[in-house]
């Protein structure tokens, strides 16, 4: 074991010439644009020497999301440093500047090639300055760069980039807007028209990277008027910018939709494997996950005690990591069986594990030298696999001490208006269960499942007595959190004003038309307790983005920007100013439906459904076209999930974006802060 962990770190380099081809989509044009137009500006001359690549914090997060080390090392960067941080100048080798164009990032710049007898150099600190921003520049800001003599002299390129989004999955961007929830549903203000023109700029950059001029369409009605005032700016920006007043017929779908299309999704629990460990990361077990704060898709596991001197080991789980972009999007209860399927299957067909059953005699040089070669990667291999079962075990224990069945159950029918067999619910049932839910003493009974099981529960069921509402309120108490966040401290102050600014996200609390679904028959074959059944609402997204995929989005509801009156033929819902969850005459259903309510095609022959794909067709040869969806207020890792469905089922290429990315906690923390 000691000479194969040897040999893992002494062949790591011809580990990652093995690794998988790089996904396309967004992530491969950002890779393209960056080996294009930054990292050959160099002279060859001097660039064989390796240059210097500095970068800001944002831009950083730009490059660890799409690339490794490694891969900086074979496009001629072997040193990648901090602009923030003090630096050792290298007179001889070329430096590239990667940043948005900010006075104080400039004033840095500037200052690295001030002369100073602090700084080690005495006529250079670098052979030659190469200068790429990633916002859009202001030429006010460049004035300092035109006074620094030195720099200017040794100044060989300087461009902006216009790259101003993290590509984190390639069908997902990001643009990480703190408290986006706050900056467009707030009751104090309007969304701030700089705020709108920046994100525009950054959904231009994402589909000019792209090659594409969109036609924009966008979510109508509401309290919040940002998606509107978004796709128009979008529209302008993108006219500017391509010099064309109008799309050409060409062009591909941009849809602009808010957080109000769907309150309920981020307050449920998510049942796959990326959501769950976002979720509740493990953190006292044999293995422990923490998710990155600048590329929230990517995190590290720790293995404790694994290797052989006893120290713990570290493991990245991102694009290079083959069984981690197989199985992020696979349901929990899938999870397992799959990793100890294909552990098996490595096992079984390794060539360096299976020489040791072999006699030393039946061993030619040729099989020793092909396991030799093996060795390093199945070590990497088996020890991945072993930080993912081990995962998969914590978080299987996470949901029998938490008791997420009984949870999980009961939102589900709150949030689909039926039961786990399809059968239609009773009110006054719910409210019982309601009832005794939030009055329990059980440990597994959580504050934070409570709350969340609460705030479903006046989304989308009709409303409740103001006695029995407190009842429920002062239940919370009863497990107090220890938690930090303002809306764990003090369930009887914080949880009204969650409820009261709900209705900044156009959910109402006024009397709601009581919607039965028809009865299910249960599937034959399937178990009483599926956990299959945890995960039957739909995405409100997910129908929307389907819609807008195969033609039948409605005008009334998500218009053109250039349209000024939608059209009414073959409109298929009444026009207003209501979000799309709350439709004249729509059953809540239609926004937050049930599996068992899809297409047949969805339910494979023993009753689990198949829209949680273990691999998704990432060959762009499969899409028969492009879209995109922007989503403001951000989105969560099920809709992520979801999005994915529709890739896969539809051969469709989604690309989706939002103002953030998070879990219920973001939800819950930007809601308490309207």
């Amino acid at each position: 074991y000691s000479f194969c962990t040897l040999l893992e770190h002494a062949a790591f380099p011809i580990m990652q010439e093995r690794r998988s081809p790089q996904p396309p989509g967004l992530q491969k044009a950002v890779r393209e644009r960056l080996e294009a137009e930054v990292f050959s500006a160099p002279n060859p001359d001097v660039k064989q020497l390796g240059c210097v690549l500095v970068c800001d914090d944002w831009s950083l997060s730009i490059i660890e999301c799409v690339y490794k080390v490694n891969d900086l090392t074979r496009h001629g960067v072997p040193l990648v440093e901090s602009l923030s941080s003090s630096r050792q100048f290298l007179s001889r080798n070329p430096v590239i500047y990667l940043c948005q164009c900010t006075p104080k990032n400039i004033a840095t710049v500037v200052n690295d090639w001030t002369p100073s007898s602090e700084k080690g150099w005495s006529h250079r600190p670098y052979a030659e300055a190469h200068v790429f921003f990633t916002s859009k520049v202001n030429t006010g800001h460049l004035k300092a760069l035109q006074e620094a003599k030195l720099l200017t002299s040794h100044l060989r390129s300087l461009k902006s980039l216009n790259l101003e989004f993290l590509a984190l999955e390639p069908h997902m961007f990001n643009l990480q807007i703190p408290r986006d929830l706050s900056c467009f549903f707030s009751k104090a203000k309007n969304a701030n028209q700089e705020i709108i023109t920046r994100i525009a700029h950054q959904i231009v950059d994402v589909t000019l990277t792209m090659g594409d001029t969109v036609s924009i369409r966008h979510q109508k009605g509401g309290k919040c008027a940002a998606s509107n005032q978004l796709a128009a700016a979008i529209n302008s920006i993108q006219a500017e910018r391509t010099g064309q007043a109008t799309p050409p017929a060409s062009s591909v779908p941009l849809l602009v939709l808010d957080r109000s299309i769907d309150c309920v999704g981020p307050l449920l629990h998510e049942l796959t494997y990326q959501a769950m460990l976002a979720d509740c990361p493990p953190s006292n077990g044999t293995v422990k996950i923490k998710f990155d704060s600048s590329v929230p898709t990517r995190a590290t596991a720790t293995l404790a005690k694994d290797t052989p001197h006893g120290k713990d080991s570290s493991l990245r789980f991102d694009e290079d990591n083959e069984i981690w972009c197989r199985m992020r999007h696979t349901h929990i209860a899938d999870n397992g069986n799959i990793l100890n399927e294909e552990l098996n299957d490595l096992i079984s067909s390794s060539k360096a594990l299976n020489i040791r059953k072999k006699d030393a005699s039946e061993v030619t040089t040729a099989q020793m030298s092909a396991a030799i070669q093996e060795t390093p990667l199945v070590t990497a291999q088996i020890r991945s696999y072993k930080a993912h079962i081990e995962l998969h075990r914590e978080l299987m224990n996470f949901m029998t001490r938490f008791g997420l069945d009984t949870a999980c159950d009961l939102e589900q029918t709150l949030a689909t208006h039926e039961a786990a067999d399809g059968t239609k619910i009773d009110k006054d049932s719910i409210k019982k269960q309601m009832d005794a839910y939030m009055n329990s003493t059980e440990p597994t009974h959580t504050y934070t499942n409570k709350l969340r099981l609460l705030l479903v529960y006046i989304i989308s069921q009709e409303p409740v007595s103001s006695d029995r509402q407190t009842n429920w309120i002062q239940g919370l108490n009863l497990t107090r959190s220890t938690g930090g966040a303002s809306w764990e401290r003090d369930a009887l102050i914080t949880t009204p004003r969650l409820i009261n600014n709900l209705s900044q996200l156009d959910v109402t609390t006024e009397k709601k038309k009581w919607y039965q679904a028809k009865t299910k028959k249960k599937k034959k074959g399937k178990s009483e307790a599926s956990a299959y059944d945890w995960s039957r609402y739909i995405s409100p997204l997910k129908t929307t983005v389907e819609h807008l995929v195969t033609g039948s989005l409605s005008e009334a509801e998500c218009p053109h920007i250039l349209q000024e009156e939608p059209s009414q033929e073959g409109s298929t819902s009444t026009a207003g100013r209501k979000s799309l969850r709350q439709r004249d005459g729509a059953p809540r259903s239609q926004w937050g439906a049930s599996l068992r309510n899809a297409d047949a095609k969805s339910t494979s022959s023993s009753g689990a459904p198949t829209s949680f794909p273990s691999a998704l067709p990432w060959s762009l040869s499969k899409c028969k076209n492009r879209v995109y969806v922007f989503v403001i207020g951000g989105i969560t890792f099920a809709e992520s999930r979801a999005i994915a469905e529709v890739i896969s089922d539809k051969e469709v290429e989604v690309i989706i974006g939002s103002t953030s990315l998070g879990s219920y906690r973001n939800f819950l923390t930007n809601l308490s802060e309207l």
